[in-house]
């Protein structure tokens, strides 16, 4: 897997990528485009046209009629264009979010979703995938949103320019040259000063964010304990400070930039009105030119330079754009896992047998194994354990088993099968797994369970009896249709520790598959509750092979067979008993963990 390699795309490359979503999403924007380039023309050039037609009527002796009736036309034609151009700008604000929800929602998740697991936890994704996360959760003033009307001002400065410049060039092509460098120059420092905030925008970011997370931890209730035990108020105050002074210097460079940008745009400004004024007089005191043209050729002036500023700030704001979509399109280039392919053979049983065969694995970028040759045979319908302690090799393993991981080396047969052959869709229904992680959705407790719109109602009420959750669930005004997590809906509920573990319980006695896991998802448990757990679990697993993981001995003894692992191997397996009376590495463990339980108040059975 090619990640070092980044396929760049050329600033017109991706604002063709964008545009095209727009139009898919909005199929009215190629009109409004085409509207708003001569609506903001003659918008600007109806408001310069009115001081002269006054002015004109004035120097002639024209009469009121003859002076107000094109006044009106020219008036009417400034409105309505105003009000196209204003109607297109609130449109196109409006309908920013549509093109960046659609590729984040069709894009990019079903991106991540074509992935494979493997791919998605490997590091150098991740950074890509935290990229885009913070790109696409910009504002409305960010770059995506404002894409619309930007392309449209870019557009409409270019022909402004193209209009305005044929106008000027009729008086004398060195006033044209002269603004032009002025701007030019103006815009350039512009874009200069653009940039460097760009590019140290990083840097200001990690000081933010450090000092904002200082802030966030010191008003949170949980936090309080370990700050004022642990007296971390000065650590924090000192810490908070450095960051916050990193940050001001950062600002404090900021402003200087853009003060000189600010002096570099009135130093321009100075040059181009003092040679306008002085070009201009002169051609009015040798009478070439009336006041009323006088007047209408520096208003033409000032928005010419206008169009050229708008021109180069919208091509500095489109390059912004661009190193953005590089970030979504480098992410979304990611080569695509087909989980159509392959076989799907028939497990005609319900408790189907494993064996690990000559299984190595390293993760990605790793030189490490985590397995070397490792080899594993699960009988059907056995109730095996896996214990040992963190990062010996249980979890992994169970992520190889499951099809999450591929094996570097080795085979892993589900009752003969080589898993490598199966549909990897049809392959994941074998098996229902209980995590480490609790992973709870802001959708309704009755959809957390099923993953699903669509549900057998009895299969439901079936698993939230069995997990236990019957009677809290009860008790909710909303029974199953409760939505969770407060943060998500007005009503909503937060579950308990205890609560959530059931929850997820539930969700794999739904699925019902040949396969239980339970990975040690109880790590939030003390140890009564956990042996608990796993029991109960158990007694719902009748006739299924199943595999329980855990770090605590004394949960899984009631399994057929318990194996320790450490580093990638098994130490020592047989029954919970056999493995006492070897008097070896697991009884050392199970009475060191017992002893401690005793002594903090917690006594289990043993």
């Amino acid at each position: 897997m090619e990640l070092n390699k980044i396929e760049k795309h050329s600033v017109l490359s991706n604002i063709f990528f964008y545009f095209k979503i727009w139009i898919k999403v909005y199929p009215q924007y190629v009109l409004l485009l085409v509207l708003s380039i001569p609506s903001g023309v003659i918008s600007t050039y109806s408001e310069l046209l009115i001081p002269k037609l006054i002015i004109n009527g004035i120097e002639n002796n024209l009469t009121m009629q003859s002076i107000l009736k094109p006044l009106l036309i020219i008036s009417l034609l400034m409105i309505m264009t105003n009000c196209i151009s204003n109607f297109i700008s609130f449109k196109l604000m409006a309908k920013g979010t549509m093109a960046k929800s659609y590729l984040n929602s069709d894009m990019i998740l079903k991106k991540l979703f074509n992935l494979n697991y493997e791919k998605l936890v490997d590091s150098e994704i991740q950074n890509k995938i935290a990229k885009v996360k913070e790109i696409i959760s910009e504002g409305d003033s960010g770059t995506m949103h404002q894409f619309g009307n930007n392309l449209v001002v870019f557009f409409t400065s270019i022909f402004g320019i193209i209009f305005f410049a044929f106008n000027i060039i009729k008086i004398d092509i060195v006033l044209l040259i002269i603004i032009i460098l002025t701007a030019i120059i103006n815009s350039l420092y512009g874009l200069w000063a653009n940039k460097y905030q760009f590019k140290n925008i990083s840097i200001k970011s990690i000081d933010s964010k450090k000092t904002n997370y200082i802030l966030s931890v010191s008003k949170k209730r949980d936090f309080f304990k370990d700050i004022k035990i642990y007296k971390m108020e000065n650590w924090l105050t000192e810490n908070f400070n450095i960051y916050k002074n990193n940050w001001s210097n950062f600002v404090l460079k900021s402003e200087n930039v853009r003060l000189g940008s600010l002096s570099i745009n009135a130093l321009m400004i100075f040059i181009r009105d003092i040679f306008s004024y002085i070009y201009l007089i002169n051609k009015l005191l040798t009478n070439e030119i009336s006041i009323s043209y006088f007047v209408f050729m520096l208003g033409l002036v000032i928005a010419f330079s206008n169009w050229i500023n708008n021109l180069i700030s919208k091509i500095n704001d489109l390059i912004s754009f661009s190193i953005n979509i590089n970030h979504i399109r480098d992410f979304l280039d990611l080569k695509e896992d087909n989980f159509f392919i392959g076989v799907s053979p028939k497990i005609e049983n319900d408790a189907p047998s494993i064996e690990f065969k000559n299984i190595s694995y390293k993760y990605p970028g790793s030189s490490d194994f985590i397995f070397k040759s490792f080899n594993l045979k699960i009988p059907a319908k056995e109730k095996l354990a896996i214990v040992g302690i963190n990062g010996s090799g249980k979890t992994t393993l169970m992520l190889l088993l499951m099809g999450l991981l591929e094996p570097t080396e080795g085979n892993i047969l589900i009752d003969g099968y080589d898993c490598r052959k199966f549909n990897k869709l049809d392959y994941y229904k074998l098996f229902s797994p209980v995590f480490q992680d609790i992973t709870i959705f802001p959708e309704s407790i009755i959809s957390n369970i099923s993953g699903s719109l669509r549900y057998d109602k009895s299969k439901i009420e079936k698993a939230i009896y069995d997990s236990g959750m019957n009677e809290f669930i009860s008790s909710l005004p909303e029974k199953e249709n409760t939505f969770l997590l407060k943060t998500s809906k007005e009503n909503a509920i937060d579950l308990s520790g205890g609560q959530n573990q059931k929850l997820l319980l539930a969700r794999s006695l739904y699925k019902n598959a040949k396969i239980n896991i339970l990975d040690e998802p109880t790590a939030a448990l003390d140890p009564i509750a956990e042996s608990y757990l796993y029991e109960k679990y158990n007694s719902m697993s009748k006739n299924k092979t199943s595999i329980f993981i855990s770090h605590r001995l004394a949960s899984t003894k009631f399994c057929d067979r318990i194996i320790l692992m450490e580093h990638g191997q098994i130490l020592e397996e047989g029954t919970h008993d056999e493995l006492l009376l070897k008097n070896s590495k697991y009884k050392e463990m199970f009475e060191i963990q017992s002893q401690y339980y005793k002594d903090g108040g917690v006594h289990l059975e043993i």
